[in-house]
């Protein structure tokens, strides 16, 4: 992932200033670490340190550990979410199908 990347925590880590949904810009990112800028006005310009978080299944067939990052690209929205939304611009890649049947129409 380059710098200055936007994305969004996906989940609820230290509420009140970590909480769903939140936007940040992505500085540096080192070995297990990244360091990211709070975009929203409250917090903004207070530098977050995250690190990834080991996912182990409780009850497994195999043993295996998953490491990951609680973010999440910001730059597209779901179909679900953007329903009922007021945008003035729009984008629509049909080079790839990605809709379920009869959700095209919501987007247009």
């Amino acid at each position: 992932m380059p710098p200055y990347t936007l994305v969004i925590l996906p989940s609820h880590l230290s509420p009140p200033r970590l909480y769903n949904g939140i936007r940040l810009v992505i500085k540096r990112i080192t070995g297990k670490l990244f360091e990211a800028n709070i975009l929203i006005v409250k917090f903004k310009g207070k530098i977050l340190l995250l690190q990834q978080i080991p996912m182990i299944p409780s009850e497994p067939p195999i043993s295996f550990e998953r490491l990951q990052f609680l973010i999440r690209l910001a730059f597209t929205m779901t179909i679900i979410k953007s329903q009922s939304r007021a945008m003035s611009i729009w984008g629509l890649d049909l080079e790839n199908p990605c809709f379920p049947h009869g959700q095209l129409y919501v987007t247009c």
